[in-house]
């Protein structure tokens, strides 16, 4: 009995508890239109933060030389100049200049700017919402002793245990048994 007390007891205490509160909150979160909504925006971000044309973009918006040509070319004057072969055999900016105008990482970039997996690597960037703190106190509280035993204890047999009626307390404790539960001697007649 006392052992069935002792688990009544925890029971209930786990059961009025905050932590189970907030595993029931965060377990109903993760199951939520909202929260699977956004796993697929991650899982879909990650595919792209892969995906190798991205990767390229990514490269080319760090080359020091084509961003220059991309800032240089902004002045209408200066790129006019690279269609006069003149000015080409008297100026090495020029030259340089022209090259990278013909160069294939140019090509890539004005294509790569455009394309639909960069723009939507950038959209989902804006629209992810981190849920990573969420997450990590759902895993702790998934593996809290309390809750794990909250949820393996059967809810009926603690309802059945706390509708049971008590006929009588003994404390054997004591070194005088009580004599009103206990009759002592032979009770049966002969």
């Amino acid at each position: 009995m006392a052992n069935t007390k002792f688990l009544q007891q925890s029971y209930h205490r786990v059961e009025q508890s905050k932590e189970l509160e907030e595993f029931e909150k965060l377990s109903a979160f993760t199951k939520s239109d909202e929260f699977l909504g956004n796993q697929k925006k991650q899982d879909r971000f990650k595919q792209l933060e892969k995906n190798s044309r991205v990767k390229l973009y990514f490269k080319l918006k760090n080359n020091a030389k084509l961003q220059e040509f991309l800032q240089w070319s902004q002045n209408n004057e200066e790129y006019a100049k690279l269609a006069a072969k003149e000015a080409l055999k008297n100026d090495a900016v020029l030259r340089q200049m022209k090259k990278i105008d013909a160069s294939k990482e140019l090509r890539a970039w004005q294509e790569l700017e455009k394309s639909q997996e960069v723009a939507e690597y950038f959209r989902l960037k804006e629209e992810i919402v981190d849920h990573s703190a969420e997450i990590k106190r759902y895993e702790e509280l998934s593996k809290n002793e309390d809750l794990l035993f909250f949820y393996k204890t059967d809810k009926k047999q603690i309802q059945r245990y706390d509708s049971a009626e008590k006929i009588f307390d003994e404390d054997f404790e004591l070194s005088q048994i009580s004599k009103t539960g206990w009759k002592g001697g032979f009770a049966y007649p002969s």
